[in-house]
């Protein structure tokens, strides 16, 4: 099960709290094990987590503290899913007018909004964009699902996640947490025209060597 923003549960928090309650509470062991004759080391054995690093940095999470909270709760990471998304500053009286091709129809593209110590979520980022405009005199700080090169550190005026994945691959390249690994950058073809001036193959190319030479080093 995959954590998503604007979805049942969005956070580490959030996952740890449906895995209690719904997987591995008292009544569904008794159930799994009437049904299959397995138990609960079993179940937590084969129930597990996708952990995708752009869903988590759009939380503003900390990627050892959600790793450490995760193991605690014997909640297993089956998968990575390596990602990034996008980070925009807004300062008052931004017009976003260079933001507004990232808002294409394809994908929903949430936002989780930091303004005065506050967390505000919009489920698509026309929504986003149209509530700063109602209110454009704040600072706040935007991290929105929208998948952007794992090679990218920047485009253009926005800056993309990557420092947190970086992070998450430091951890698994020392810790080695789960063993399945996916490089996962699906917005390609929705891309503003001059951040993919690569072909697909190429750019994919980048992507998974980019991600083997951080966790080889």
């Amino acid at each position: 099960l995959e954590a998503e923003p604007a979805c049942h549960f969005e956070t580490v928090e959030q996952t740890i709290a449906f895995f209690d309650a719904q997987i591995f509470s008292k009544k569904s062991v008794k159930k799994f094990h009437e049904m299959s004759g397995r138990g609960e080391e079993f179940l937590r054995a084969h129930a597990g987590v996708c952990f995708d690093a752009c869903h988590s940095a759009i939380q503003f999470e900390d990627p050892g503290e959600a790793l450490t909270r995760l193991a605690r709760a014997g909640v297993k990471i089956a998968k990575f899913q390596i990602s990034a998304g996008l980070e925009v500053q807004i300062a008052p009286g931004d017009t976003l007018e260079s933001l507004e091709p990232f808002a294409e129809g394809v994908y929903l593209h949430q936002v989780v909004e930091r303004r005065d110590g506050r967390t505000t979520r919009y489920v698509d980022l026309p929504e986003a964009i149209a509530a700063v405009r109602r209110a454009p005199d704040a600072s706040r700080t935007w991290r929105i699902h929208f998948h952007v090169p794992i090679f990218r550190e920047s485009l253009g005026p926005f800056s993309s996640t990557q420092r947190d994945l970086s992070r998450l691959l430091e951890i698994i390249r020392r810790e080695s947490p789960a063993p399945h690994l996916e490089v996962e950058t699906y917005c390609w073809d929705v891309l503003p025209p001059e951040h993919r001036q690569d072909d697909i193959v190429t750019a994919v190319a980048r992507e998974l060597s980019w991600a083997a030479e951080r966790l080889a080093r």
